[in-house]
């Protein structure tokens, strides 16, 4: 990771100030992906990112300021896949990998066979660009704070285009090694595609002092998202009739994906409560309605039909190819001549939640305070992506194809009971610790991944822990100034300007759950949960990693084609603990010129945090159910990668030197 930032604040006058940063982070990473990949298989991923932000405030008088910023942020991305000779391996020659016209610049070859797969060549290439302009306007009159602003967002995304890639199966090892038959062979090809997506919010509020104990605050805002749209000729599928897949049919190219909607205002109101004198009581309140985004997962509808197309060849294929033009796909305008497709409900709505929270805070003398808060959040009409065959009646589809469906189809609730004690700076100590008790319950936490269709298994039946629930959170940090130790000149200067931070974090685990893909329900891209067996404990004590391991006897197979009596994310795998620290030395030079060392321990006791096992029930008893990670590898979408240590809780011990020069 490299990042290189400059800033400058600069005072135009006593009433104009104005800044500017610029950001310029080059950033890659090299990994060998997956558990089931070959380890001479590599992935290259860079993710330069650049942004720019300029900002003016002024003060109007000294009852009106107004704050305005612009930013422009450009970041491209593409994954380089390669075959190296780790552990001996001999990487195919590029002529069998490449037939004509692929080669190896512009095409990706992909091959699996029994145990393993590998991968070689350039991913598309993504490039993201967004402009950004915000506008705040403060004015104060009496007892009234009112806050008035607009924020606007204009966000252009690209999909490279492919000439085309080779996707080579074949089942059995021993077979192919024999005879250099594959089973069958996939083929695509991508025209690529740009999107434009907008985004525009209005608000408007007022905080009312009502006297000198309660404060009112109110306000509304107002979201307009309207449907994402294509950029220079790039079509995008839109569909009509999706509630009923017998009749789910193509719109006409040039019909919203879906219908923008206008009426999205969000009220918002709280209130404050002062009790007492000196050792403050407060009571506060609050309560709103939050819209999201709509359209986080349509860029997929880039790399999709009609901006893409697949080809799939039945076997026996004998390599070598001479070529692969026999089987190359052509772009078409037809859905049938795709076997997978993608849309979103032609009347999809902005997901939206409902929150609310009540605090109790007491403050003891000037520096210390407690807290103890309840909030709760509702979120109805969030996205649900569902996997959906279509009925062979339907000429719409090809024989067999599937139907990925965006639509309003999940529910989520959250509740926390959250404690709090803050000590301000005083007598060289800064502390301030927190616990959380919570519990977040939903029936899909990512509204990207394949899930059920309702068509198929009722979505009720998801209903249960979020992916990201944790049941218990504990943090803490404290920072403390080390007094000098004597008025002895030497002994003053060796002691003197010490500061030493301690931050510490606890926290229970992530749930997860033990799914099967020896089910086979038609329409079901992924696989289902397993059976609990009545009478067998979940987890095993012993020399494991993390000291337990899954039971593999506590799982079994379903019989038949139906999801599993093991609900959705019911086991709570392994918590995590870890105490950083930092000590750090000022030195002044001058009066107006001083130099900070600082060392940060993070892991400082080097306790082992262990990832979720990998619970597949399918690999046998011997692998099943055991920890083979550590929580910063784990933590990652892609397995096998992992962020450093001092980027991400859960990794060994490491240590950061930094200096520091202020004036």
């Amino acid at each position: 990771m490299n990042a290189t930032s400059l800033r400058i604040d600069h005072n135009l006058s006593s009433n104009w100030f104005l800044f500017g940063r610029y950001n310029d982070a080059p950033s890659q990473t090299l990994s060998r992906p997956g558990v089931f990949a070959t380890p001479s298989t590599t992935a290259q991923t860079r993710t330069p990112t650049k942004t720019t932000t300029v900002g003016l405030r002024t003060l109007v008088t000294p009852q009106l300021t107004n704050s305005l910023h612009a930013n422009y942020s450009i970041q491209h991305s593409n994954v380089l896949y390669n075959v190296d000779s780790l552990g001996g391996a001999v990487p195919p020659d590029s002529t069998i990998l490449f037939p004509p016209p692929l080669s190896p610049e512009h095409s990706f070859v992909f091959f699996q066979t029994q145990g393993g797969y590998f991968q070689t060549g350039p991913s598309p290439d993504v490039h993201e660009s967004q402009a950004n302009l915000t506008d705040d306007i403060a004015f104060a009159h009496r007892a009234h704070q009112m806050k008035f602003g607009i924020d606007w967002r204009r966000l252009d995304f690209s999909y490279g285009s492919f000439p085309q890639s080779l996707s080579s199966f074949a089942f059995s090892l021993q077979n192919f090694s024999q005879t250099g038959t594959l089973n069958f062979i996939s083929t695509g090809v991508g025209a690529g595609a740009k999107m434009r997506f907008h985004n525009l919010s209005l608000y408007g509020q007022d905080a009312w002092r009502i006297g000198a104990r309660l404060t009112l605050t109110y306000g509304l805002r107002w979201e307009f998202d309207p449907t994402p749209s294509g950029l220079d000729g790039t079509k995008l599928a839109s569909w009509q009739n999706v509630e009923n897949p017998a009749a789910m049919s193509l719109a006409p190219f040039g019909t919203p994906v879906w219908k923008t909607t206008y009426g999205h205002f969000a009220p918002r109101l709280g209130a404050t409560y002062k009790i007492g004198g000196r050792e403050n009581f407060v009571v506060r309140g609050g309560w709103g309605l939050f819209y999201d985004l709509g359209s986080s997962s349509v860029s997929t509808l880039a790399a999709q039909f009609p901006n893409t197309a697949a080809r799939f060849v039945p076997g026996p294929i004998q390599l070598p190819l001479t070529s692969v033009a026999p089987y190359a796909p052509a772009i078409s305008l037809n859905p049938s001549s795709s076997s997978q497709l993608v849309g979103f409900a032609p009347n999809l709505q902005l997901p939206r939640s409902y929150q609310w929270n009540v605090a109790l805070e007491r403050s003891f003398g000037s520096t210390q305070a407690l807290s103890v808060t309840y909030l709760g959040q509702v979120g109805r009409e969030l996205l649900r992506r569902e996997d959906i065959l279509p009925p062979s009646s339907n000429s719409t589809f090809s024989r067999g194809s599937l139907f990925f469906l965006t639509r309003n189809g999940d529910t989520s609730d959250y509740d926390a009971l959250q404690v709090q004690y803050r000590k301000a700076l005083s007598r060289g100590v800064q502390a301030l610790l927190s616990y959380t008790w919570s519990h977040s319950i939903d029936t899909g936490s990512d509204d990207s991944l394949d899930l059920n269709s309702h068509l198929i298994i009722s979505g009720a039946n998801d209903r249960g822990n979020s992916s990201f629930d944790v049941r218990h959170n504990f943090s803490g940090a404290i920072i403390y100034d080390l007094p000098r130790v004597s008025r002895q000149p030497f002994l003053s200067a060796l002691t003197r300007n010490w500061s030493f931070n301690v931050v510490a974090e606890a926290r229970s685990g992530f749930p997860f759950d033990v799914e099967t893909s020896s089910v086979a329900i038609p329409g079901l891209t992924h696989g289902t949960r397993a059976d609990l067996v009545p009478g067998q404990p979940i987890w095993l004590s012993g020399p494991y990693p993390g000291g337990r391991k899954l039971n593999f006897g506590a799982f079994a197979v379903p019989l038949q084609p139906r999801q599993g009596t093991l609900g959705r994310n019911a086991i709570i795998g392994f918590g995590m603990t870890q105490v950083d620290l930092s000590v750090a030395r000022k030195f002044s030079l001058t009066e107006k010129v001083s130099l900070q060392f600082r060392s940060d321990f993070f892991n400082v006791f080097n306790n082992p945090n262990f990832a979720n096992p990998i619970p597949c029930l399918d690999c046998g008893p011997a692998s099943f159910g055991l920890a083979t990670r550590m929580l910063n590898q784990g933590l990652t979408a892609s397995l096998g990668s992992g962020l450093n240590s001092l980027y991400q809780v859960g990794g060994p011990r490491s240590v950061q030197l930094s200096t520091k020069i202020q004036f």
